[in-house]
């Protein structure tokens, strides 16, 4: 997928997939060093290589990965953005 970093759509379309992609990271069975750190640095990862600035979590919001553990997929989605400061 090529992000344009201009284009409104473009950018929503990249958040949505990256949305799924930590749901389902964060669905996988932990590792020792927990699936939380490896989703945060992936995600970090994607943003960077389509030379997007990756978004700090939240202050004002429970952290993305606790989030994911406790909602479906689609829960998930309609909460994502709120994770973020964007």
């Amino acid at each position: 997928m090529k992000v344009d970093s201009k284009n409104p759509e473009s950018i929503k379309e990249f958040n949505h997939k990256v949305a799924e992609f930590y749901w389902k990271g964060i669905q996988l069975m932990p590792t020792e060093r927990g699936n939380s750190q490896n989703m945060l640095e992936l995600h970090y990862i994607l943003y960077k290589l389509h030379d997007l600035v990756p978004p700090a979590i939240s202050r004002n919001a429970i952290l993305p990965d606790c989030i994911a553990l406790c909602s479906t997929l689609e829960e998930f989605m309609k909460l994502y953005n709120s994770c973020w400061d964007r």
